[in-house]
């Protein structure tokens, strides 16, 4: 079965609710469990599980004065039932005792829809600094 890109789409859109929501289980359940976030260097292999991984994000959530998330660009694709989405996102956030942050995160997300039910198999966020050109900034890649 075809998936459509506004499928896609929306699917993307419902985890960022509930991210901003602070709904950790609809997160979790939308998020995948294997790939690389921002937040740690750490590849997540999906071993984990899903109670584990809501608690781990719950630990995240309560860590913080405030959090909200919001795209800023969003692309997708699909091949057969299959879809892609990537883009960029901006976290504001405020993880309490520290100063207000802000970052422009760049995603790819892999979702696989089976029936009703939609799983992201692969997921990858990074924030590398960026010029103006959308170039990599070679001051942090020096030898």
């Amino acid at each position: 079965m075809a998936i459509e890109n506004k499928e896609i789409a929306e699917i993307v859109g419902r985890y960022f609710a509930a991210c901003n929501a602070g709904d950790m289980r609809a997160a979790a359940q939308l998020d995948g469990q294997v790939g690389f976030g921002f937040r740690t260097k750490v590849w997540r292999d999906g071993q984990l599980g899903l109670d584990a991984y809501v608690g781990l994000l719950n630990k995240l959530w309560d860590s913080m004065e405030y959090f909200h998330a919001e795209l800023e660009e969003l692309s997708t694709s699909s091949d057969g039932s299959v879809g892609f989405a990537w883009g960029f996102h901006v976290e504001k956030f405020k993880v309490k005792g520290r100063p207000d942050e802000q970052v422009r995160v760049r995603f790819s997300h892999v979702y696989k829809k089976d029936g009703d039910k939609w799983q992201c198999i692969m997921y990858h966020r990074d924030i590398q600094p960026f010029d103006e050109d959308g170039r990599y900034v070679p001051r942090f890649t020096t030898a």
